[in-house]
């Protein structure tokens, strides 16, 4: 079993802990044991998020100071869930083909995110559109 560090900061923001917390009462109807678990996973996640090989920061410059910075975009788990399907299509040479077929991409979000109908209709909107920004 890993080690359980301790962590005490001073200088957050006394609304954004306010919400972090209520956000973890709120899921879990507790903050005894799982707060600390949550701000774990928080923690964890911006570091996946901040690295320097992750696909979601990308070269910005800021426009007061016109120096380069990084900007993080964090991709909802939809978008993820689009971005995985699409890689799929892409790698059967699906996105060579002139229009859009939703039969392969419907095998590729069932595959990616299950069977039910709702999910498919909602994932197939945005293969479809993610396909029509790449064949433009």
């Amino acid at each position: 079993m890993m080690e359980k560090g301790r962590i005490s900061v001073q200088g957050v923001n006394h609304e954004t802990v306010s919400k972090f917390k209520d956000m973890v009462q709120s899921k879990y109807g507790k903050l005894h044991t799982v707060y600390g678990q949550e701000v774990e996973k928080a923690l964890e996640f911006y570091l996946d998020y901040h690295s320097s090989d992750s696909p979601h920061v990308g070269p910005h410059t800021n426009a007061h100071t016109h120096t380069q910075t990084d900007t993080v975009y964090i991709m909802s788990k939809y978008e993820q869930n689009v971005h995985k399907v699409a890689e799929m299509m892409l790698s059967v040479g699906a996105w060579e083909l002139e229009e859009f077929n939703s039969a392969i991409a419907t095998k590729y979000i069932r595959q990616v995110v299950g069977g039910d109908q709702r999910t498919i209709d909602k994932y197939l909107n945005g293969v479809q559109l993610k396909w029509d920004g790449l064949s433009t």
